[in-house]
């Protein structure tokens, strides 16, 4: 799969710009750098690696940060910065992605009133601490709940399809079989004659894995 927990995220977060951001094949990276950086506000996102690669490398750092759950303190020690300027480029990441933060705070919401969270496949992932009164747990709880459900969702995908795969009758006819699953890859062997025929089957599996359980993405 090809960025496919930013792909879930756009989905499940309904962000505007998130969705563009991956209907139009831009640059992550420097979609950030566009939004943390004024000057760079007009420069094309798939432009700011050739024009400013540095600021392209800091905003690097700021998306991972802030997609796995960090804020300006994980940003200012990553980055070696001043908390202050760190969370000048959250706010202005968050402003930008406006509908991701509503999505973020939503599911907090839910978590700390239901005690759980549920993927796209329908798995529940329980944060028992997340109303914990050590904030410092109680915050842990928050990024995991936010996380499992970008990260459970690309689980899901991986196990539907290697569900499919295992069970479909044109690859074991061919004497096709998994090998290993490495988070987001199912690596597969066959004979080298039915290689091409190998490639389609499990492209189409891994594409409509979802779809098959009535999970319709708003981005294919």
């Amino acid at each position: 799969y090809h960025a496919l927990e930013k792909f879930l995220t756009a989905h499940l977060s309904q962000d505007q710009l998130l969705l563009k951001m991956m209907r139009e094949n831009l640059d992550p990276h420097g979609t950030v750098a566009t939004l943390v950086f004024p000057e760079l506000k007009n420069v094309h996102p798939n432009e700011v690696k050739k024009v400013a690669p540095d600021k392209r490398q800091i905003s690097k750092g700021v998306g991972f940060a802030l997609d796995y759950g960090g804020g300006a303190g994980t940003i200012a020690r990553n980055l070696g910065i001043n908390i202050k300027v760190a969370q000048g480029y959250v706010d202005k990441y968050f402003e930008g992605f406006y509908g991701l933060h509503a999505y973020d705070k939503a599911v907090v919401r839910f978590a700390k009133a239901n005690g759980y969270v549920k993927t796209l496949g329908g798995h529940k992932r329980h944060v028992w601490d997340i109303n914990h009164p050590d904030r410092g747990i109680a915050s842990y709880n928050e990024r995991v709940a936010v996380n499992v459900l970008s990260q459970g969702a690309g689980a899901d995908c991986a196990m539907f399809a290697q569900i499919d795969i295992d069970s479909d009758p044109v690859l074991n006819a061919i004497g096709a079989y998994m090998v290993m699953n490495i988070h987001d890859e199912i690596v597969m062997m066959c004979p080298f004659e039915y290689a091409e025929l190998c490639k389609e089957r499990l492209v189409y599996f891994m594409e409509k894995c979802l779809e098959k359980r009535g999970i319709n993405l708003t981005i294919p």
